[in-house]
């Protein structure tokens, strides 16, 4: 009997070899493939590990910058009432006298909340407080706020007349605007 051509000739032996190599081919590239993806998995892995202690790390420095935040105002408003308290003593002393007193002598009384308001002037002044001038300057409505005009001769249209409730800056902010009665021009009456 005789062997099949294609097995005599070699042709199909040759085409399987070649196969052969393309598959083991294949298989080495499958293999470099998936040690790659691991690499990167791997990678990926260390990455997100870091992007999630960043974020924890993050997110306790925000809580700790807060809780620091709060903490400085709580102590802010404690020196700020420390700071107040001897007013409030002189306030205390100034009601305790007038109602021991039988008779409580006025001007003593007037004279003794004079010293107190000085003192609490003071004592906020010592912490960034200013009064905005305004009798007798001109109006600047930066400043000042107008609640009442009054048509005059007598003063240069835009002074300040009489101040009507004190304006407060702190540390060179605007707290309040100083309410104000401003000079304005006369009006010129109708020609009839």
């Amino acid at each position: 009997m005789n062997a099949p051509e294609s097995l005599s000739t070699g042709a199909p032996a040759g085409r399987f070899r070649n196969n052969r190599r393309t598959f083991t081919q294949a298989q080495k590239e499958i293999a470099s493939l998936q040690s790659a993806l691991a690499q990167v998995s791997a990678e990926r892995d260390t990455a997100l590990s870091s992007l999630q202690q960043e974020r924890n790390a993050f997110y306790t420095y925000r809580k700790r910058m807060e809780n620091e935040k709060e903490i400085s105002k709580e102590v802010g408003q404690a020196k700020l009432l420390l700071s107040i308290l001897p007013t409030l003593d002189d306030l205390e002393r100034a009601i305790f006298h007038a109602e021991v007193s039988s008779s409580p002598n006025p001007s003593t009384l007037m004279e003794g909340l004079r010293l107190t308001y000085e003192n609490l002037m003071r004592t906020l002044s010592n912490l960034g407080l200013e009064t905005i001038p305004a009798a007798g300057e001109m109006y600047d409505p930066n400043l000042h706020e107008a609640v009442d005009k009054l048509e005059t001769a007598e003063y240069p249209e835009g002074q300040i007349l009489e101040e009507i409730q004190k304006g407060y800056r702190f540390k060179g902010v605007l707290l309040r605007p100083a309410r104000v009665r401003v000079a304005t021009a006369p009006s010129r009456a109708p020609a009839v």
